[in-house]
């Protein structure tokens, strides 16, 4: 392939589409000349293999300690020295290629990505234009068939979503007319007139369309309303039958009330006691009962009050016997 630019130029849906085919490089990277590197470095393995063997078989006296200390003293100088050399020619031979690195991400890498963003970006804009001209076509689409179903408070985006239209496809978006779309828009505003007419004709209806608009399901709005006027109904009769009780809880502490208030009759004069006269070898006459009825009277009267309004249902059998113990003993009693 030649290493000149080819563009080619074809037609699609009517829009000028140039493709632009790059030059294949041709051995942008070559390395001139290998490095030679020269190492005497298996003298020295075979020298510290023999010392590590030797150690291994010596037993360590106070005659052969020191030594032993400075032959390792020695290998650990020369390994130092050893090591910065390999450094030193390590970056004298990795240099060339930190240059290419440094030269590769300038003139390659950042050019590239840069290239790569600015057409994903071109792409990005030309495809979000034909997608949002496919959004307007269903948009006037919806409008006026939301016009001709008399349906004031459905939005484009509730009807795409009960639609089962998540997003618009740029291969939806591609197509001249997408049928398909409009199809699923209008069955959907369909069924919200259905659903609307059916409302009209039911009892409530004002209340239902309330409910209908928020959830845009029929069944679900009469579902609504029909709960909360149960709601209703059964807060409304427990409010009865809390007025019922107490009413009646008034009535029987009243009766309570007028059952326990007692009064006894007022007591019959007591004739003055006759004088004093000289005693007389009499038998002593027996003693006055201070407790008989006719021997004094005492006016009596009590209220009972109740807390609990329940509680006076405990005394009226207490009260009852009470009134039956004066009748029989014919004790006098009342107002």
């Amino acid at each position: 392939m030649d290493n000149e630019e080819r563009i080619i130029e074809r037609e699609e849906e009517h829009d000028r589409v140039v493709a632009v085919i790059m030059p294949q490089p041709d051995a942008l990277i070559t390395i001139q000349t290998l490095p030679v590197i020269k190492q005497n470095l298996l003298s020295v393995k075979e020298r510290w293999q023999k010392v590590a063997a030797d150690a291994k078989k010596m037993v360590a006296t106070d005659e052969t300690v020191q030594a032993l200390k400075k032959t390792k003293a020695a290998i650990n100088a020369e390994y130092k020295e050893i090591d910065q050399q390999r450094l030193e020619k390590k970056a004298i031979y990795m240099g060339p290629w930190n240059e290419i690195e440094a030269t590769f991400k300038d003139c390659i890498k950042n050019p590239k990505d840069d290239a790569i963003s600015s057409l994903d970006q071109t792409i990005k804009d030309f495809e979000s234009e034909i997608v949002q001209k496919t959004r307007e076509k269903l948009v006037a689409h919806f409008q006026e068939m939301c016009t001709l179903e008399q349906i004031d408070f459905l939005t484009f985006d509730q009807a795409m979503e009960l639609a089962g239209i998540k997003r618009i496809s740029l291969t939806d978006a591609k197509k001249r007319d997408p049928k398909q779309l409009k199809d699923s828009l209008s069955a959907t505003i369909a069924r919200i007139a259905v659903g609307m007419e059916q409302i009209r004709a039911m009892d409530d209806s004002a209340e239902i369309m309330v409910e209908f608009k928020k959830c845009l399901d029929a069944g679900q709005a009469v579902a609504i309303v029909q709960e909360r006027r149960r709601r209703v109904r059964e807060a409304a009769e427990a409010e009865e039958r809390r007025k019922a009780e107490a009413e009646r809880q008034k009535e029987m502490a009243a009766k309570v009330a007028a059952a326990a208030e007692v009064t006894p009759m007022p007591p019959t004069p007591v004739a003055p006691p006759e004088p004093v006269r000289a005693p007389t070898a009499v038998s002593p006459a027996p003693e006055l009962m201070t407790d008989t009825p006719n021997s004094y009277w005492k006016k009596m009267s009590f209220t009972i009050y109740f807390r609990n309004p329940g509680e006076y249902e405990k005394v009226l059998p207490a009260l009852r016997k009470l009134k039956e113990i004066l009748n029989q003993e014919e004790i006098p009693y009342g107002k």
